[in-house]
């Protein structure tokens, strides 16, 4: 939606994405998607999920996890991105 403000707009592995949400006039819940593509990967488009509101908002780093063949480890953070406490479990 026009409250969200992505920059850059395209680039290259390894760069970050910003995203930004403007204030909401009225404490309402606000939801988006951006989707991110690559001409080159076998896994576009991929989608990130934005909310905005009142309250706790349960946030992973990382809601897709794929491995190469040989296995491994990846690591996902979990956070909370609004206000209070908030308590999880897996």
């Amino acid at each position: 939606g026009d409250w969200l403000e992505i920059a850059p707009v395209s680039g290259d592995d390894g760069d970050t994405l910003f995203v930004t949400a403007a204030p909401s006039a009225e404490p309402v819940v606000r939801t988006g998607v951006i989707v991110v593509t690559s001409d080159e990967a076998i896994n576009s488009p991929q989608l990130i999920e934005v909310t905005q509101g009142v309250g706790p908002f349960l946030g992973v780093s990382l809601r897709l996890l794929e491995f190469a063949f040989g296995g491994g480890e990846q690591v996902v953070a979990v956070t909370n991105a609004g206000e209070g406490a908030l308590a999880w479990s897996a």
